[in-house]
């Protein structure tokens, strides 16, 4: 089995041969990605599911412990609240503030949904290669044709997306950052 760093560098060392310069200046693109294969936004969806999850089985447990106490006869019911146990009223309170925190998780977590939205891992490798070709001065560009890039930046984007295993299409993620150097270097030269 390899080592995880050995392959990391090998992937970098293919995106330096790529762009033609050397890995040192790759790796300092680069030093924020860290794990090619996940994101902070996954691990946060990820995290807000199993609690999403987590809550809505216990909402499910509630409901059928209050159906229960409310198939008890009056005088069980008494005694069980007389000995300490747990009321209806304090069973619906309960059920009603799981569901208001229920609903706040909910929106949270489809705040957080991926599905239409943006791929932050594809959007962070467009950062570092428009990072790495500010570092060599070759001007970041925006082209295609027929859904294939036609500027160095563009292929040296698609080019890191394959050898960093980053599942995204690379044509949003490098006209953002095209548009935002240009956008940048406009701003620059009004201030000169």
């Amino acid at each position: 089995m390899k080592n995880s760093n050995y392959c990391e560098y090998e992937k970098y060392a293919e995106i330096a041969r790529f762009v033609g310069c050397e890995v040192a200046l790759v790796e300092s693109s680069f030093d924020n990605f860290g794990r090619p294969h996940t994101s902070l936004a996954s691990d946060v969806l990820t995290k807000h599911a199993e609690i999403y999850n987590q809550i809505s089985s216990f909402l499910d447990k509630v409901e059928v412990v209050t159906k229960k106490l409310r198939a008890l006869p009056s005088d069980v019911s008494a005694s069980l609240e007389l000995g300490g146990g747990i009321t209806e009223a304090q069973l619906e309170n309960y059920e009603d503030l799981i569901s208001r925190v229920m609903e706040r998780v909910q929106s949270k977590y489809s705040l957080l949904d991926r599905r239409g939205g943006k791929n932050w891992q594809a959007e962070q490798v467009a950062r570092n290669m428009g990072k790495l070709f500010k570092e060599i001065e070759i001007e970041l560009t925006f082209g295609h044709y027929d859904g294939h890039p036609t500027t160095d930046f563009g292929r040296a984007v698609q080019f890191a997306f394959e050898r960093l295993g980053v599942d995204a299409n690379w044509r949003e993620p490098t006209r953002k950052i095209a548009q935002r150097t240009e956008r940048q270097n406009k701003i620059s030269q009004v201030r000169i």
